[in-house]
């Protein structure tokens, strides 16, 4: 449990200050709602959940793969901010969600054991 906080941890590093200024930049233009603050902890959630069953075999190297993740992620709200109200909000935050998500398994299964 412990390196599970621990990671996310380096992940909320790396992403929520960039989107913290987008939320505080975008408060006025858009309505932001639990999936858009979802999006910084649920992919780095779901590639811990995944390297905690094991079914690929991963070593501490593969920890970079949380860093290129966590880089990733504020181009959810930076993209919440250029859509704007055109479309529906709740949907835009969702599908973004779910394309983080995906991206932090996609991660995962691409990216072999590496060597420490």
């Amino acid at each position: 449990m412990s390196e599970f906080l621990s990671i996310c941890g380096f992940c909320l590093l790396f992403s929520l200050p960039i989107c913290l200024i987008a939320w505080g930049l975008g408060r006025k233009r858009v309505h932001w709602n639990v999936f858009d603050f979802l999006v910084v902890v649920l992919p780095c959630g779901l590639w811990m959940f995944l390297a905690g069953t094991e079914l690929r075999p991963k070593s501490l190297s593969n920890l970079f793969e949380v860093i290129y993740l966590a880089m990733g992620v504020p181009l959810a709200p930076i993209f919440r901010l250029i859509v704007g109200k055109r479309m529906n909000e709740k949907v835009v935050a969702a599908i973004l969600l779910i394309v983080a998500c995906g991206a932090g398994a996609i991660i995962y299964f691409l990216v072999p054991c590496l060597p420490e």
